[in-house]
């Protein structure tokens, strides 16, 4: 079923990605139930879904009220998400979640799961500068790409504003059949 993974080159580790992710759904000028406004402005749905694999097949899909923040009930989500992908592969998974899903709700799943995850870093208020700092003290520096340096380890690191735990380098991804 699984017919691509990801493959790091650095740690030469292959993945199977599970993406997680809202998509607002616009259904202005309806009426229907639980249509609310969403944060793309339009009323609708704001249903969560999660896809396996470089083709996405889909795994879990929760429908939500347009209104309701992208955090609010992921926790149980990525849960189940957990199982059902762990039925359709024994290789290493690795979720992707955007800046919204930045919780140590999520962190605290993954990590428990002893699972890979990368989750877009929303900085709230703190300093890029304070990053960098913790990026340099306790990572290791590694070549991303030309002129542009990141700092990774093998706990949980940032590495241009993105969460990377139990994965030293996750750049420069290229696909292999499996």
């Amino acid at each position: 079923m699984l017919k691509s993974a990801l493959f790091t080159p650095k740690t030469r580790h292959t993945y199977i990605p599970v993406d997680l992710d809202v998509s607002p759904f616009d259904n202005s000028k309806t009426k229907k139930k639980g249509v609310e406004r969403s944060y793309k402005g339009c009323d609708g749905y704001a249903p969560m879904f999660a896809y396996i694999g470089q083709e996405g097949h889909c795994l879990n899909v929760e429908m939500r009220k347009g209104s309701v923040h992208c955090q609010n009930g992921t926790p149980d989500f990525i849960r189940k998400t957990l199982q059902s992908a762990k039925k359709l592969t024994d290789k290493p998974l690795l979720f992707r979640l955007d800046s919204g899903n930045d919780s140590r709700d999520n962190i605290v799943i993954f990590l428990e799961n002893e699972t890979d995850f990368i989750i877009k870093r929303n900085p709230r208020k703190e300093k890029a500068e304070d990053w960098i700092e913790i990026a340099q003290k306790h990572g290791i520096c590694c070549e991303e790409r030309i002129m542009t340096m990141a700092h990774a380890n093998s706990s949980i690191v940032k590495s241009r504003q993105n969460w990377i735990s139990n994965s030293a380098y996750l750049t420069d991804v290229e696909l292999t059949e499996e």
